[in-house]
């Protein structure tokens, strides 16, 4: 069994990382004194992450350091799906996750929440029980767009979905202040839980209104690595589902097959942050989300964590 501290990765392809570029394997280069256990599942939602959690958390043996949530996307397209009346891309989500629930923001609102109060829960419970000081991070993650056009109407159902995603997370940050003022936070000596709130979504329209307002890529004090966009607008998302789904195969067959990275793709298709399907993050798009998970693990992380991440990343980036 590994010593190294563990931080858990809770969510869908995001995390999973085969659809598109993967954060976490650029984590695992930058803290090499903590074991990442990548959880994510393609294609899977909220209420499925939910009926995983007891398992999920108990499977954890070591410290746990901290946890990633990036999930609710997969919620977002299944109700698009629904609002289109796109039978195949409803039957994908149906077959691959069972009954989720109405396709609907008053599904997404209550699954999600529950899902936010019982992994807050079962973290208060582990950091109770822990026998040294050092905190456990909830790092809840807001979601990327949906394409590159900030004003399509998939892009205003992310928005939506974001907002109940970031009241979720006021809400257990108040409760947490709440249970430390009436000493029920967790034993003494014991560690504490941190949430925090990782914006994904607006460090992502940045990058592709910078992009698209024809200044290129940012610059190096916020580098997301991404090219000005070859495309004249940008991208939307396929639709109905099934075009999506023969975008996401020839993408997957280009990266694996032909050993095309992401990046390449999307240089080709006029994309910033996300592959040529518009949904899942290419290399730009998780160093950007990399680097916002980073800075939270570096404010808890000892000295000497922080010094090998920073010579790491002087590395890989020179």
């Amino acid at each position: 069994m590994s010593e190294k501290p563990i931080v858990l990765c809770l969510g869908d392809s995001h995390t999973f990382g085969t659809h598109g570029a993967s954060w976490v394997r650029e984590l695992e280069t930058a803290f090499p004194g903590l074991k990442f256990m990548n959880t994510g599942v393609n294609g899977t939602q909220v209420k499925n992450v939910h009926s995983r959690l007891d398992r999920l958390i108990s499977g954890v043996r070591e410290r746990l350091a901290g946890v990633t949530l990036l999930i609710g996307t997969n919620d977002c397209l299944r109700s698009l799906a629904q609002d289109a009346k796109d039978y195949w891309g409803q039957q994908y989500y149906q077959l691959n996750n069972g009954d989720t629930g109405p396709a609907n923001i008053n599904t997404f609102n209550t699954q999600y929440r529950e899902l936010i109060a019982a992994l807050a829960v079962r973290l208060r419970q582990r950091a109770a029980a822990a026998t040294d000081s050092r905190p456990i991070t909830l790092m809840i993650i807001t979601l990327p767009p949906i394409g590159e056009d900030l004003n399509d109407k998939a892009n205003r159902r992310v928005d939506e979905y974001n907002a109940i995603i970031h009241a979720a997370t006021v809400e257990q940050q108040q409760q947490k202040e709440e249970a430390q003022d009436s000493n029920t936070a967790g034993c003494a000596g014991g560690s504490s839980l941190r949430v925090v709130l990782l914006d994904l979504n607006i460090t992502c329209k940045a990058a592709i209104t910078r992009a698209f307002g024809g200044t290129g890529g940012m610059a190096d004090d916020g580098n997301c690595g991404a090219a000005a966009p070859t495309a004249v607008l940008p991208r939307r998302l396929l639709t109905p589902f099934w075009r999506s789904a023969l975008t996401i195969t020839a993408c997957l067959l280009r990266r694996y097959v032909f050993g095309i990275s992401y990046g390449c793709q999307s240089d080709v298709a006029g994309t910033v942050i996300l592959t040529p399907d518009c949904i899942h993050l290419n290399e730009a798009g998780a160093r950007l989300l990399a680097r916002l998970v980073e800075g939270e693990l570096c404010a808890q992380a000892p000295t000497e964590t922080i010094a090998t991440a920073t010579a790491t990343a002087k590395v890989t980036t020179s």
